[in-house]
């Protein structure tokens, strides 16, 4: 049975042609190879498929040789990539307020990721999964998702003081 695809903003794949050049990959080729068209590098607010951007990510992993290809990519990622919803996230007075304002509006930015908060008392639990078709490499992706979470983590904190 066929599924449909999911879709995210392409400005999911912020810092992927910085990364894609370091590793000596061509990253127009690679966006060709995964069927992704050439302007979602220009356009951040396209929607792409998921499936398409995944295959993208591991398959210039593996070209490159290079395991940690979604980390960098996550390392290169500023808070503007979250687009409008950083304005809404700013309203918020804690930086557990912006992050399940973040949550609440993450259908936006990607219908694929599914991601839910829980807490216990001082702990709190962030658990993400990637929704899509279960033949579709999802590594890089997975890890691209959990570094830009942590960088979203850390710059409210640097940006708005909140603690």
């Amino acid at each position: 049975m066929a599924t449909s695809s999911h879709l995210i903003r392409s400005a999911g794949l912020a810092g992927y042609a910085e990364v894609a050049r370091f590793a000596g990959l061509d990253p127009h080729a690679m966006l060709r190879n995964a069927g992704l068209p050439r302007r979602c590098l220009d356009q951040p607010d396209a929607l792409i498929s998921m499936e398409a951007a995944c295959k993208l990510l591991d398959q210039s992993a593996a070209a490159a040789g290079m395991e940690d290809f979604g980390l960098r990519m996550a390392a290169t990622r500023r808070i503007s990539n979250l687009g409008p919803v950083l304005l809404v996230m700013r309203q918020e007075r804690t930086a557990l307020g912006a992050l399940r304002t973040l949550l609440n509006y993450n259908r936006l930015l990607n219908d694929a990721l599914q991601a839910h908060i829980e807490q216990d008392q001082d702990l709190v639990l962030i658990r993400e999964e990637l929704v899509v078709n279960s033949s579709v490499p999802t590594r890089q992706s997975m890890e691209l998702t959990v570094g830009v979470m942590v960088q979203v983590l850390i710059m409210p904190v640097m940006l708005i003081g909140w603690g």
